[in-house]
């Protein structure tokens, strides 16, 4: 067989000559070879060479001359082909997301969420540095690939200063201490930070997720209840050795909860009740809730044992027969799984006690046209894989390079804006605020959001923001929405704390299901 295809004259296959440029097939490999005619600017124009698999390469020609024993040899090697031509319908499509989060505490008498921290990962799903922030909300897609890396699992590792205990993670169906109604298909494991052992996740969503809801299990826990009594200030329940004063403690209608009182102090008889303080006297035990109760008003080393049943009401109250101030919101559910506005189940980033968690939406991977689209070719598997643009400047050598030569050190960002989140789950109530928020250097408060699950009816929910215990802002969620923006311009100092009080809850229907979210900038 002749080895050469040249100007017009056919040499092997079948060829077409188009005034000078040729369509040639092999008939022994079914390999297509296309010459474009040789010109003055360009005498010797590149081959395009397709496979009878849809792969395709170039070949440099001499003069509009190919040589057809090395196409062959290419082709039996699967040397230099890329991916099949029909891989590239894939191009508008955004591919499954990659990241990795690190997990710590929040410091001391902070709010119910862990801290996160991811690296920016650019379009399409445009996650934004965030370093030690907390978010009691955080997107997942179908088909991510997602790891996290628990810091507070060992206290060696930990940024928070003076930790007193670790902190395990989990990734739950539902909120709420202990470790039952786990997600199967999360993988747990282990890592080292610095010869440090701690805590890992990963979990790649099914693309199926939610297509059939679990059935969960009866929680079967154990909850402590420690009567502290600070010097100068009021007594106070630490729940599960948490430093947060009389948690919210969510429990679920069928599950059985067994809460121990600890503590040196014996003064404190635990019982469950329907007042809401209003009405306590000490010692009187008002409108104390017995149903499904065992042991109530149980005292340092005994437990109040409580099978919650299914007419339990929304809302009940934890409380000291002796102490007023010693009292907390008991929100009772069903056991159901929570769906996002999507009908996606959502699922909940639990320490395995009571109070720290995170909520975990799951959304559809987002789907369209890539913006700024480039093709990369991996070479291990040959194919052609579409990236936006980050990930495409991410992994390819010569693109990297030229950026750097062309880097103006003369171009300073723009300060980001970082977000801090009060969050309080269940009904409001007119409270103080007990959660503190000490702010890490000099800041700029640039505005604040407050969002409710439920929106007060008949009147409007008030709160108001206090600094170093002294009115700061007050703020308003108008009867029957459900949020409220305010633009503000205050310096404030590093050291200075901000606490959040409830003074109105609506007149009808009260709120629940408060985030108080601050805007801010370092100064």
């Amino acid at each position: 067989m002749p080895d050469k295809i040249r100007g017009s004259a056919i040499q092997f296959g079948s060829t077409i000559n188009l005034d000078g440029a040729q369509v040639s097939m092999d008939s022994e490999t079914g390999t297509v070879a296309i010459v474009g005619k040789p010109t003055e600017n360009v005498p010797s124009p590149k081959a395009l060479i397709i496979t009878s698999e849809g792969k395709t390469t170039t070949s440099n020609t001499t003069n509009g001359t190919i040589n057809l024993a090395e196409i062959q040899s290419a082709v039996s090697a699967n040397v230099g082909f890329g991916g099949d031509i029909s891989d590239l319908t894939s191009v508008d499509k955004f591919p499954p997301e990659v990241l990795h989060f690190t997990l710590d505490g929040h410091g001391m008498g902070s709010t119910g969420s862990w801290s996160w921290s991811w690296l920016p990962n650019g379009n399409p799903y445009n996650r934004t540095l965030t370093t030690n922030q907390l978010d009691p909300s955080v997107t997942l897609h179908k088909k991510g690939i997602y790891t996290w890396t628990n810091k507070a699992n060992n206290l060696n590792v930990t940024s928070v200063a003076n930790a007193t205990h670790v902190h395990n993670a989990f990734i739950k169906w539902i909120p709420g201490a202990g470790n039952d109604n786990l997600v199967n298909t999360v993988t747990y494991g282990t890592t080292t930070i610095d010869g440090y052992t701690v805590q890992t996740l990963a979990w790649t969503i099914p693309e199926n997720f939610g297509s059939e809801l679990p059935t969960l299990t009866s929680p079967n826990v154990t909850i402590t209840f420690a009567g502290m009594m600070p010097v100068g200030g009021n007594a106070h329940w630490s729940i599960d050795g948490s430093h947060n004063e009389n948690q919210d403690i969510i429990v679920y209608r069928g599950g059985t909860y067994s809460f121990e009182v600890t503590g040196n102090e014996t003064n404190h008889p635990l019982y469950i009740t329907t007042d809401n303080g209003d009405n306590f006297s000490s010692g009187g035990y008002v409108s104390e809730y017995t149903d499904g109760v065992t042991n109530s008003r149980a005292t340092s080393g005994n437990t109040l044992t409580w099978i919650v049943a299914n007419n339990t009401p929304n809302t009940l109250y934890y409380q000291c027969g002796n102490h007023a101030a010693m009292r907390g919101n008991l929100i009772i559910r069903d056991l159901e799984v929570n769906l996002s506005g999507n009908g996606i189940p959502k699922v909940y980033l639990q320490h395995l006690k009571n109070g720290m968690f995170n909520e975990l939406p799951v959304d559809n991977p987002i789907e369209g046209d890539l913006p700024m689209s480039f093709l990369w070719k991996d070479s291990v598997t040959g194919k052609w894989i579409p990236k936006n643009f980050v990930d495409y400047a991410n992994t390819t050598s010569e693109f990297i390079n030229w950026v750097a030569g062309q880097a103006d050190t003369r171009i300073e960002a723009n300060k980001p804006v970082f977000e801090r989140h009060f969050h309080k789950v269940g009904t409001l109530t007119v409270s103080a605020g007990t959660q503190r928020w000490y702010v890490p250097s000099n800041i700029t408060l640039t505005s604040v959001q407050t969002r409710l699950q439920t929106g007060p009816s008949d009147s409007n929910a008030s709160f108001v923001i206090l600094k170093n215990n002294s009115n700061f802002i007050s703020l308003n969620i108008t009867s029957g929405q459900t949020s409220a923006l305010y633009n503000v311009s205050s310096n404030i100092n590093s050291g200075d704390y901000l606490t959040v009080d409830t003074t109105a809850i609506g007149s009808g229907v009260p709120g629940s299901d408060l985030v108080v979210t601050f805007l801010y900038v370092r100064n």
